[in-house]
């Protein structure tokens, strides 16, 4: 495949997200799912496509480099 993913999850201190979204920019995305939870422990999601399908297996990319990382 040849995807490059940079995984904030792999150092020990939290990265703010506004410097991961900002980070994103630029870099010829095209197609975004953001996944984050407020701070009041709701879950808060948004994507620019609406293709349930491709967000899902989206999400089920990311699960499995989380999980091997």
């Amino acid at each position: 495949m040849g995807d490059v993913v940079k995984f904030a999850g792999s150092t020990i201190a939290p990265h703010a997200p506004d410097a991961i979204l900002e980070d994103a920019k630029g870099k010829g995305l095209a197609r975004v799912l953001v996944v984050g939870v407020l701070s009041d422990g709701e879950l808060w999601f948004s994507g620019s496509h609406s293709d349930t399908a491709e967000n899902l297996l989206a999400l089920e990319r990311a699960k499995k480099v989380i999980l091997t990382e």
